[in-house]
């Protein structure tokens, strides 16, 4: 984004993300967990959330659902809305499964994971579901899908040799949001 010319910043809870940036990041990302509210660096306030409230006009999302418990989606996603200013754009690359396959949603941390779910759960997924799970999931939120803006991303993606990796993964569902509240 910052080639595009964009003033961006990235935020990651994992420390071995933070030490591992991306080419050309040049500084432009920092620890944070979301839970805590929007980042204070962002450096503007959108007026939901108090004094540090601050909120970006664009976030993005990608292979970072999948990885989260069914039982903490809701708050997650309500965490990342609160990151973003009203009118602002939230992209999401998730891993999905095709009509065909059967959904896998993993419990918790305790519960084995069944035989035939082992390469997912190896990699780290514990929620693949049907995007249109996905597009409700964002609605019920108070989201608008914005499948215009989803295909221009989608197709940037497909443009972009690093990317190509993560495109190959499997089934991938690429959704704009646009944050109404």
């Amino acid at each position: 984004m910052v080639k595009a010319g964009l003033d961006a910043y990235g935020v990651d809870v994992s420390d071995d993300a933070i030490a591992h940036p991306c080419e050309g990041t040049d500084g432009r990302l920092r620890k944070w967990d979301i839970s805590k509210g929007p980042p204070p660096f962002f450096g503007r306030n959108n007026g939901r959330g108090g004094v540090e409230d601050a909120g970006a006009d664009l976030l993005t999302a990608t292979d970072l659902l999948e990885h989260i418990f069914e039982r903490d989606i809701d708050r997650v996603i309500d965490d990342m809305i609160r990151c973003v200013t009203p009118g602002g754009i939230m992209f999401f690359d998730v891993a999905t499964v095709s009509p065909a396959e059967r959904e896998f949603v993993h419990p918790d941390e305790t519960t084995p994971v069944p035989y035939e779910y082992e390469v997912t759960a190896v990699s780290g997924h514990v929620i693949v579901r049907r995007h249109e799970w996905w597009v409700r999931k964002f609605e019920d939120h108070g989201c608008r899908i914005r499948w215009d803006v989803a295909h221009r991303f989608a197709q940037a993606l497909a443009e972009e040799p690093t990317m190509r990796p993560v495109l190959s993964w499997g089934p991938r569902f690429i959704v704009a949001c646009e944050v109404l509240r």
